[in-house]
């Protein structure tokens, strides 16, 4: 039997899917790129002192699309992994059951 909680991620995780990899990837992508944008850029503004120029705007901007690119995909693969196995659980369990 599943906890609320397998039964909650098994729900959110089929929304997720049903735009598919490519939606997921290009949603968390993006928003992730603005998010890591925007907090880089303050921390090196605030923290560092550091001047505004467009090189070093483009390196933050660079790395915030590589980490949230990484990021994405293997959020995306852990899911369907933890996604999969709780089906397949699922689908032992029932079985078990009915030969009993």
């Amino acid at each position: 039997m599943l906890s609320a909680q397998e039964k909650r991620f098994l729900r959110y995780w089929e929304e997720q899917r049903t735009g598919g990899f490519t939606s997921y990837f290009l949603l968390y992508l993006i928003i992730g790129t603005i998010i890591l944008t925007l907090f880089a850029s303050m921390v090196l503004h605030f923290f560092l002192n550091m001047r505004f120029a467009w090189p070093l705007f483009l390196t933050v901007l660079g790395c915030s699309v590589a980490v949230s690119s990484f990021t994405s995909y293997f959020v995306w693969r852990s899911g369907e992994r933890k996604f999969k196995g709780l089906i397949r659980r699922e689908i032992n369990q029932s079985d078990k059951s009915k030969t009993f």
